[in-house]
């Protein structure tokens, strides 16, 4: 394994996710043989925004049912249900870390959908799948951790079916330079690559994609850190949590991303692209 690899599972993928979320489902009154996905809704996508940020990216892409959706960097599956259950799309998820493969395949089969969901342990940068096999790439937040991200689009653009759409939030460089560490992403400098919007853009068009909707949720993702961070000390989170994935530093993580956002360190985005070759 890559120093790259043992640094995001490191970060990432603290051990035992499986056991703190049962536990934490227990916890909190649930009983582990009547799961429903509305019982992991609190944790399971922890993105920035929760569901509805998925469900702003799935109508931002268009998204219909019988799509086959790829969803790179799947975390623990909240999306990956949402896009199945909601939208009628058949969805894989493919993550570089282990311990969220293997909680994401276990919350399936808590609530019914091993048949429907197909999970993946791998490297985005080397899709282990076949030329033109989705209708959709879907991503929400992994890019900030991917150095080499021309490859990471031109593995994309295989992938994808011809006239298909990449979906993706992300969060990218802002106008001032620097970073407060730790982060959700990041620990330290070592997995963290934002690139600027317009580098981006560049990038994409280089890979064979045309730009479609280009959203800056900046403003809206600042209020929603600040408000955070101002809540965090006086009202701290559910049992069932942030913090449940998220073993290490979440009021530090919390606090800092407000601080990156009003320092203008970073900017937050929703995009749609199509491949056109």
């Amino acid at each position: 394994m890559s120093d790259y690899n043992i640094n995001i599972n490191k970060h990432y993928g603290s051990e035992n996710i499986r056991a703190r979320i049962l536990k934490a489902l227990l916890d909190s009154g649930k009983e582990l043989n009547n799961i429903t996905p509305d019982d992991l809704a609190s944790f399971d996508e922890f993105h920035t925004g929760g569901k509805e940020s998925t469900r702003e990216l799935a109508e931002l892409a268009g998204l219909k049912p019988g799509m086959k959706v790829l969803d790179i960097g799947s975390g623990v599956g909240g999306p990956a249900r949402t896009l199945y259950k909601e939208y009628n799309c058949y969805v894989a998820g493919i993550d570089l870390t282990k311990e969220f493969c293997l909680a994401a395949a276990k919350l399936n089969e808590m609530v019914g959908l091993s048949s429907g969901i197909n999970f993946i342990y791998g490297n985005a940068l080397l899709l282990p799948l076949m030329n033109e096999s989705f209708d959709c790439i879907w991503s929400q937040n992994t890019i900030m951790n991917i150095n080499k991200k021309s490859l990471l689009f031109n593995e994309i653009n295989r992938v994808l079916v011809s006239g298909g759409i990449f979906a993706f939030e992300t969060v990218l460089a802002g106008e001032n330079p620097g970073m407060n560490y730790p982060s959700f992403w990041a620990h330290s400098a070592e997995i963290n690559f934002l690139t600027p919007p317009e580098e981006i853009k560049k990038m994409l068009k280089e890979c064979g994609f045309r730009e479609l909707k280009w959203m800056d949720q900046t403003e809206n993702i600042s209020r929603r850190s600040k408000q955070r961070a101002d809540n965090i000390r006086l009202n701290p989170e559910k049992p069932v949590g942030r913090s449940i994935i998220v073993a290490r530093d979440v009021e530090k993580k919390i606090i800092n991303s407000a601080l990156n956002f009003e320092r203008k360190h970073v900017v937050s985005v929703s995009a749609v692209y199509q491949k056109i070759k």
